[in-house]
């Protein structure tokens, strides 16, 4: 499970919260703030999470266009692929 997966439900407990204060049901106060900041690490996650798999992306094509870097993967992670 991802990271961003477990914090999915204190980033909708705290959009409700953050609803019902801009909507005038609810009155500031340290829920509000700890809501917000639920909100933002979870769009943290998300945003480092989505770096991560471009930057694996952005390897693995590397690797597979460029036969001297994918003969240096292989080499680094599969020597005996190699053996003649």
């Amino acid at each position: 499970m991802r990271d961003s997966e477990k914090s999915r439900k204190n980033w909708d407990l705290g959009q409700d919260l953050v609803n019902k204060y801009l909507t005038g049901e609810l009155k500031g106060s340290d829920k509000i703030n700890i809501a917000l900041q639920a909100c933002k690490t979870h769009v943290a996650m998300m945003a480092t999470e989505a770096n991560r798999e471009s930057n694996i992306l952005v390897a693995a094509k590397m690797v597979y266009d460029d036969p001297k870097e994918r003969e240096k993967y292989i080499k680094a992670t599969m020597p005996k692929m190699l053996e003649k």
